[in-house]
């Protein structure tokens, strides 16, 4: 489904609300499902989010890893999950709007 997304920490640490509306969403196609995570050694759900012309490109935003949704409301979405940026875990939580 074609999203906005805003992420709503930094390197696990939460942004001030006026900060985050700041911050130019990411526009692309919102993918949800399970796979594999080798890290972890086991199935995850994964969130990912791909650029809305090229479906092969890399993700515009680190994957959500253990992804849930915490809030769905019409065209309205927060998932909650977890970055893996250099080699650490971090929180990370998106808010979506649904095009």
């Amino acid at each position: 489904m074609r999203v906005s997304v805003r992420p709503a920490n930094i390197q696990g640490r939460p942004l001030k609300t006026a900060v985050r509306e700041k911050l130019p969403a990411s526009v692309g196609m919102l993918k949800f499902f399970e796979h594999r995570f080798h890290p972890l050694q086991r199935n995850v759900r994964i969130a990912t989010l791909t650029d809305e012309k090229d479906g092969t490109a890399p993700a515009l935003l680190p994957d959500l890893i253990d992804a849930e949704v915490l809030w769905l409301d019409g065209d309205y979405i927060v998932i909650r999950g977890q970055e893996l940026i250099d080699g650490q875990f971090f929180g990370q939580t998106w808010d979506v709007w649904v095009y």
